[in-house]
């Protein structure tokens, strides 16, 4: 009879034991998901999680995030079993002492208090709880500001050439002692206090990753899965009309290229609709006979020296048609935790990173200045703009002062340059999204269309104001995460 009192008791003991262990268990998964998340990929937008979420591994390279979160799983594992097991025979022992249930009470009350603690955390890093609030919430604020603009519509008062280079992960931050302890970046530095620099760029909803980066510059819409379950491969997103349907309408020659596989992240569904467009990625680079002698590749593709060499050829080769040119580029050195360097280098942490911005600093710069003093250059508008803030900095000094809330007001803002524009800009200070760059860009290079705005663009050299100027940051962040029918179904007139 005693025994089975015993055995009774032990498995009491036991389940209180697994249940507080589970709850603390439970506290640090999410609490250490979230950090790891955070030192990942920075503060994730819900649009950027469904993206994220709706591919996979492969396309997004989660490798090395999957890799430290098994870890991580493992090393918790391990922890909370031998947690569970001493804290057994503490409460085992406790049984004996006065108070006891006092104290089994307050192991409750702390584990609860835990796990709710670490909920909290990873919901303040990870925005799970909008995608609940909002899954069936229906608003009409993308149908009443669509502005759609047949590219017949769009004429160019002096066509010149236009290049536009999308540095990953370029921000003005960057030039800021305060952030990094001098200017990382002063060739990109100058260029910027030489000609003109719109300020006040808001990373909001559906602008904060890659390709939702270039789908603003390309398209003028942010990338909003969410309205479409991350249904990504029905292409239905991109049904509106983008930079290169207003270039090829005005009969120039375009070209994309970047060093990066195009299917990765979903950036082909950017072209599906565009066969005129001239695409140059990994298929066609991974052939450079330097790349191929590289005994460490960079996992993106092939890195920016060698997209770079092929930039200029291509560069020189358009420029000796008969036809004006419109050529975007998008450089992968910086992109994500990993960046790249080439073998050898023998740098680590801090110095690492700073020596990646260096080179994409220079290389960029050099670019530019070659192709201002090239035959062509007097006749090209060049346009130079970050996809997104950094998603990963914390070996710089300061960074995560410059990650909190300040960052939505523009303390932190992705770099852009415009070099050589048709028109002036009356004033520098705007708020505005990533998605205003693209009439932007038309404005700039001459194009006029009785208006200031496409798609959900405003271009900031014309005096309408940005959504973000007439709505603020708060409504439009709570609007983008509603159903729209029109950003489903676009307004893409026929051609």
């Amino acid at each position: 009879m005693e025994n089975n009192q015993k055995i009774r008791t032990n498995r009491k003991v036991a389940a209180i034991s697994f249940l507080l262990c589970f709850l603390i268990a439970v506290g640090l998964l999410c609490y250490g998901t979230g950090e790891l998340v955070y030192r990942s990929f920075g503060r994730v937008s819900p649009s950027q999680m469904m993206f994220h979420l709706s591919l996979s591994v492969r396309e997004w390279n989660a490798s090395p995030f999957l890799f430290k979160f098994l870890k991580f799983v493992i090393c918790l594992v391990c922890g909370s079993s031998v947690a569970g097991v001493l804290l057994f025979f503490l409460i085992r022992s406790l049984q004996q002492v006065k108070y006891s249930k006092y104290l089994i009470s307050a192991f409750w009350v702390f584990s609860s208090l835990f796990c709710f603690a670490g909920v909290d955390s990873m919901l303040d890093r990870i925005p799970l709880g909008y995608l609940l609030f909002f899954r069936n919430a229906k608003s009409e604020f993308f149908d009443r500001n669509f502005s759609i603009i047949a590219p017949e519509n769009v004429k160019f008062t002096a066509k010149r050439n236009v290049i536009v280079l999308i540095a990953e992960s370029l921000e003005d931050s960057f030039a800021d002692p305060v952030f990094g302890g001098f200017d990382m970046i002063p060739g990109l530095n100058k260029l910027k206090q030489e000609n003109i620099s719109f300020d006040r760029r808001i990373q909001v909803n559906g602008t904060g990753w890659t390709i939702a980066g270039l789908t603003g510059v390309f398209y003028g819409i942010p990338q909003l899965p969410l309205h479409d379950g991350g249904n990504l491969r029905s292409r239905r997103s991109y049904n509106h009309f983008s930079l290169f349907d207003y270039f090829l309408k005005a009969d120039y020659n375009c070209l994309y290229m970047q060093g990066g596989h195009l299917d990765f992240s979903g950036k082909n569904f950017l072209f599906a609709g565009h066969p005129d467009v001239k695409v140059i990625s990994y298929n066609e680079l991974q052939h450079d006979q330097q790349f191929k002698q590289n005994p460490e590749p960079f996992s993106w593709g092939v890195d920016d020296e060698v997209m770079f060499r092929h930039l200029y050829a291509e560069t020189r080769r358009l420029a000796s048609l008969d036809k004006p040119f419109f050529i975007s580029a998008l450089t992968l050195d910086l992109h994500g935790q990993e960046c790249y360097l080439p073998p050898g280098h023998g740098k680590r942490g801090r110095e690492f990173y700073i020596e990646v911005l260096r080179r994409m600093d220079k290389r960029i710069a050099d670019y530019v200045n070659w192709v201002r003093n090239s035959d062509f250059g007097r006749d090209t508008l060049i346009v130079v703009v970050g996809d997104h803030l950094a998603m990963w900095g914390t070996t710089l000094a300061n960074f995560d002062a410059y990650n909190g809330p300040e960052q939505f007001e523009g303390r932190r803002k992705a770099y852009n340059c415009f070099i050589n524009p048709a028109v002036k800009a009356s004033h520098l200070e705007r708020r505005y999204a990533c998605f205003d760059l693209m009439p932007t860009i038309l404005h700039a290079a001459g194009a006029q269309w009785g208006g200031d705005r496409i798609n959900l663009g405003v271009s900031l050299f014309g005096q309408s104001p940005t959504l973000l100027e007439r709505f603020g940051i708060e409504h439009y962040e709570r609007e983008s995460l509603k159903y729209s029918a029109v950003y489903i179904n676009g307004m893409k007139l026929e051609k």
